[in-house]
């Protein structure tokens, strides 16, 4: 069996390089090996939080990655597993956010404050495109449904006239 130890990418270069070694490991490989797959370490970046302006945080100021981070210690991947958070425990309250970024991160109130007000303003914006939008599509289906019963009393009054027109010596009722 053979098992390719790859190293960590960190330019293009290294990528197309990175490539060209799996292709030659791959090609002088018995086609009768069999393929397996194998886990390294995890590698985990802490980013850096900042003030966000994603609209659909209900309450407080919502938190986005900033470009700053810091590269923590490898860890192997059974220990990650048995540490990692699950996913329904990573959401935080308002209060927890806003704690983040002016304790640890300090970022002024002012300026968090500035931030929630302006969240606030984009999403009663988006709210109000919303309900316009809707009224716009009950409309338009309000509309399709006039054509629609249009279209059936068209058609019946042509079919009654086409049926008077077929039988000249039987008087039928017309509309």
């Amino acid at each position: 069996m053979a098992v390719t130890n790859l190293t960590p990418v960190k330019s293009l270069s290294d990528l197309s390089q990175a490539s060209y070694d799996t292709n030659a490991t791959e090609s002088t490989s018995s086609s009768s090996d069999y393929k397996r797959v194998s886990f390294g370490a995890i590698h985990v970046r802490e980013h850096e939080r900042i003030i966000g302006d994603h609209p659909e945080t209900k309450i407080g100021v919502p938190l986005s990655l900033g470009w700053g981070y810091h590269d923590k210690a490898s860890t192997p991947i059974e220990q990650y597993e048995s540490e990692r958070v699950l996913k329904g425990k990573l959401r935080m309250s308002s209060i927890t956010r806003k704690n983040i970024l002016h304790n640890v991160y300090g970022i002024p109130e002012d300026e968090i404050r500035a931030a929630e007000k302006e969240v606030r303003i984009i999403s009663e914006r988006n709210e109000k495109m919303q309900q316009k939008s809707e009224k716009k599509a009950k409309k338009v289906s309000t509309m399709k449904k006039v054509g629609k019963q249009f279209k059936k009393i068209l058609n019946a009054d042509a079919f009654i006239k086409g049926l008077a027109a077929a039988s000249p010596g039987t008087s039928m009722m017309a509309y």
